[in-house]
């Protein structure tokens, strides 16, 4: 979005120091409330969050193949190596476009699952066609004993290495331009309250998935929305206390 700055006739000629630094921090001002304050980063529980059902446990031994339709997979017997047309792997309805709308955003996508797993589960991503909307490095597929806990904490440290790396070329450090994730910046998707409850003790906005209809458009989009919120307001107490400080 553009400013349209509007100068008078003075603003023309010159004007005072003073009157010029008023409206450069007021168009500062004006251009921070505008930039969206959107999470760094996107991550997403799988079964009962993303699809309707346990898929290690419902679909032992099997891998999937994709179908015509995105968002549906066949279940493959590996013995046969034949489709089961009668067995589907599904994705909640709103989950294509979802995942649609972060990538438009510009938002980095991650998994963390406890499914026993992560060649089953790629398999499943790959075959309902929405493995390539998530960063690689970015998906943990594992049991943990401490739920999503320490899933995050490894998804903090991976997302650092990879995307706020730090490099020494011709003796000058050269660091990338975004900055170190914090898990305030990760917004959270999960149909278990324990692992919802425990992350939000550490920062995470977390968001509890109703397991019988997943994430849906409404539930994400207020989701975004409560978290720009949350920032705003965080920002706003912290230009204040920073401003008493410096009188």
């Amino acid at each position: 979005m553009k400013l349209s700055i509007v100068y008078s006739n003075e603003d023309k000629k010159g004007g005072s120091s003073s009157d010029n630094n008023s409206k450069k921090r007021k168009r500062n001002t004006s251009s921070q409330q505008l930039k969206p304050l959107f999470p760094k980063l996107v991550v997403f529980d799988l079964d009962k969050t993303l699809w309707n059902c346990f898929v290690y446990e419902s679909f032992p031994h099997q891998s999937f193949q994709k179908s015509k339709v995105p968002g549906e997979a066949y279940a493959v017997y590996k013995n046969s190596n034949s489709i089961n047309k009668n067995r589907k792997l599904r994705l909640y309805p709103d989950i294509i476009q979802i995942l649609d709308d972060l990538t438009m955003k510009n938002i980095p996508l991650g998994i963390c699952s406890s499914s026993p797993s992560l060649l089953h589960a790629k398999n499943a991503l790959e075959s309902l066609q929405i493995y390539d909307y998530f960063q690689p490095n970015l998906i943990i597929v594992k049991p943990s004993n401490n739920g999503k806990v320490d899933h995050l904490k490894n998804l903090l440290t991976l997302y650092n290495k990879h995307y706020c790396n730090v490099n020494n070329t011709n003796n000058k450090t050269t660091t990338n331009v975004k900055k170190k994730l914090n898990y305030k910046d990760i917004l959270f998707f999960d149909d278990m309250w324990f692992n919802v409850k425990k992350l939000k003790n550490q920062g995470v906005y977390s968001i509890k998935v109703n397991p019988d209809i997943g994430v849906n458009f409404k539930l994400y989009h207020d989701s975004l929305k409560k978290y720009k919120e949350r920032m705003n307001s965080s920002n706003i107490m912290f230009n204040f206390f920073t401003r008493k400080k410096k009188r």
